[in-house]
């Protein structure tokens, strides 16, 4: 600001009765017409408001809202990493899932083989057992076939040895 700004704005801030008047020897002061008084009035009434501090203002909240543009861009730039990181995470887990989906199918396709190996198995065990208690009834009949033939021939040797001890 230039020396004569500055004298103007401390005259109208006195008039504003923002920075009080140095004390001087009190003065008569010549009458002012009526509306050059009432013009000083509004002119006192709208200074604040009006001010010649409109452009300290205007650049003080300027720059108020350039910082906050700026903490909001940083924010913004935050989020959007933390957005790409989420991002990244999710694909990552969505693949590893999908691996273990793929892993798991693959796993239940061996079991069903397994599964289905193992029931022809059991079938067969099935059909086996069935072919051995029918060969059981036979076999019992035959075994005790075998055992008369044993009981016979004891019975055979016992009078053989019975006779050669009477005849000896």
């Amino acid at each position: 600001m230039s020396d004569t700004e500055q004298k103007n704005a401390v005259q109208d801030a006195r008039e504003a009765e923002l920075i009080p008047a140095p004390a001087a020897a009190p003065a008569v002061q010549p009458k002012k017409p009526l509306l050059s008084s009432a013009k000083h009035i509004i002119d006192r009434t709208l200074a604040p408001l009006k001010g010649a501090d409109t452009a300290k203002m205007i650049e003080e909240f300027t720059s108020e809202v350039s910082l906050v543009a700026e903490g909001l861009s940083e924010d913004q730039e935050r989020i959007s990493r933390l957005i790409d990181n989420v991002a990244a995470q999710q694909t990552t887990f969505e693949n590893d899932v999908e691996s273990r989906l793929d892993d798991v199918k693959s796993d239940l396709k061996a079991n069903e083989k397994r599964f289905k190996e193992l029931e022809s198995k059991l079938s067969k065990v099935e059909k086996l057992v069935q072919e051995k208690k029918i060969k059981k009834v036979e076999g019992w009949t035959g075994f005790v076939r075998a055992l008369t033939w044993l009981v016979g021939v004891a019975a055979v040797a016992w009078i053989v040895v019975t006779i050669l001890n009477k005849v000896m």
